[in-house]
């Protein structure tokens, strides 16, 4: 079994598509000023789901890779990140990369595992370990949203974007869908919610 802290050290460029969003801690023990009155000019439930084709197929699968390789300071390609990304799904040595983290990394009653759960290893998504998606736009987007209704009262983000690609590529039983999520930051967290305002009138079109 391989020690869990020597691999949460790894270098590893899989944390270029790592972007969920954390948790927001609250300070104890202090005092809080009372909430800024609603603006009045945004819509908490807004939301805006786009389909149309002529709009998101600008969502290229290979320059979403590359935005987020450059935006993490990782130092790969898209189409290494893509192979070392599904090589997760597959036992020691992979079929990619060799020294980057793999299914069985994590042993529990001598099966593999994933903080003490059993975890299927492999997974029918290792062969992806191989394959290059992007000369046959393996992935086409079919989705992009936006959560501002999920944006907390205070302003201290502007809520949650999505955009969802599914593989054209595929045998019968065979579907995937990959979903990238992210948090857009309040460019001015001190202006409150008001300071997201051109974000929720951009859902009004």
């Amino acid at each position: 079994m391989r020690d869990p802290s020597a691999i949460t050290k790894r270098k590893s460029a899989i944390i270029a598509v790592a972007v969920r969003a954390t948790a927001f801690l609250s300070a104890r023990h202090r005092a809080v000023a009372p909430p800024a009155a609603p603006d009045p000019d945004v819509n908490f439930r807004r939301s805006l789901v786009i389909t149309r084709p002529e709009v998101i197929n600008g969502f290229d699968f290979e320059r979403v890779l590359q935005t987020l390789i450059e935006r993490s300071g990782a130092t790969t390609t898209p189409l290494e990140l893509y192979r070392q990304w599904f090589d997760t799904q597959n036992p020691k040595p992979g079929l990619a990369v060799a020294d980057a983290p793999h299914c069985d990394d994590f042993i529990t009653d001598g099966r593999p595992s994933f903080n003490g759960f059993p975890l299927r290893c492999p997974s029918p998504e290792g062969r992806l370990a191989t394959t290059e998606p992007f000369a046959a736009h393996d992935y086409i987007p079919i989705g992009v949203t936006n959560r501002f209704d999920l944006a907390p009262a205070d302003g201290s983000n502007c809520g949650q974007y999505r955009i969802v690609f599914a593989k054209t590529t595929v045998s019968p039983g065979d579907k995937l869908h990959i979903i990238f999520e992210g948090v857009l930051p309040n460019p001015n967290p001190a202006a409150g919610i008001a300071r997201c305002r051109p974000v929720a009138h951009s859902g009004a079109t």
